[in-house]
């Protein structure tokens, strides 16, 4: 089987001329991820390019696809029990010194790691691997722009937008025509069933939260009751051994190893 990946053609931003460029919401005081801070105003360190916030990127991407529906709930964060989450998501917090990636803010608590994901589609049939490509260390009001349909429900999804147009130094056109495509691929997405290849996740086996159960008749297919609609959810590991009410499971390696075309 092959598959073919289309990169989230995620619109482009003005370049950065100047500390006018980068707006005022976001202050005067910025966090590189290595640690050192620079201040509104002053030159930014020559090496620091690999280590800036997004807020200070010529070409900063922080947002993307919408999870579709039919993965709703099988993240790896709703996979992994809490001890084997604290232990992805904690060293992660350490290497980039406890600042949100997005906005270069310095948090000692409450920083959250977001998991982006790349998506494959098959070049028949409906089922897709969506594979783990980071995780991104974000504070709270920067992990909104990732779900933007959660914070509209949460009553801040005007603020959070305009959070969003201002880190990308996006217009309204601009942003509209992200909102199109995000929108596009969420519907070309729901159509097809999604297996997870999680073969970045630095552990060699997994233990997996006993709110999901083995299926019964499809080996290596985890099921759980869904907590969006009714029925059952459904999920598969690629790549990664996985441990559930004391029983490994191998791993299984991922169809993404072998041939896949990526299209731009």
């Amino acid at each position: 089987m092959r598959y073919r990946h289309i990169p989230f053609p995620i619109p482009p931003s003005p370049p950065i001329r100047g500390w006018g460029d980068i707006h005022f919401m976001f202050g005067n005081t910025f966090h590189l991820l290595d640690g050192r801070v620079i201040h509104r105003g002053e030159v930014l360190p020559k090496d620091a390019g690999t280590v800036l916030p997004g807020v200070l990127r010529q070409r900063p991407v922080f947002c993307g696809d919408l999870i579709p529906v039919s993965a709703h709930g099988s993240s790896l964060y709703n996979l992994l029990t809490d001890k084997d989450w604290s232990a992805v998501r904690k060293p992660l917090i350490e290497t980039v010194n406890q600042v949100c990636q997005a906005c270069g803010r310095h948090q000692r608590r409450y920083l959250q790691a977001h998991e982006l994901w790349e998506y494959y589609l098959p070049e028949t049939g409906n089922q897709g691997i969506q594979r783990l490509g980071e995780i991104a260390i974000l504070c709270n009001d920067c992990h909104a722009m990732f779900h933007l349909a959660l914070a509209d429900l949460q009553g801040h999804g005007e603020e959070t937008m305009q959070k969003l147009m201002a880190l990308h130094r996006w217009d309204t056109a601009t942003a509209a025509l992200f909102l199109d495509i995000m929108n596009e691929r969420r519907d070309r997405h729901n159509t097809f069933a999604w297996s997870l290849d999680l073969s970045i996740v630095d552990m060699d086996v997994l233990h997996i939260q006993p709110k999901w159960q083995c299926h019964p008749e499809l080996p290596n297919v985890l099921q759980r009751p869904s907590e969006h609609w009714g029925g059952m959810q459904y999920t598969a590991i690629l790549g990664k051994s996985w441990v559930l009410d004391g029983m490994e499971h191998p791993a299984i390696a991922s169809p993404l190893e072998g041939d896949v075309r990526s299209v731009a």
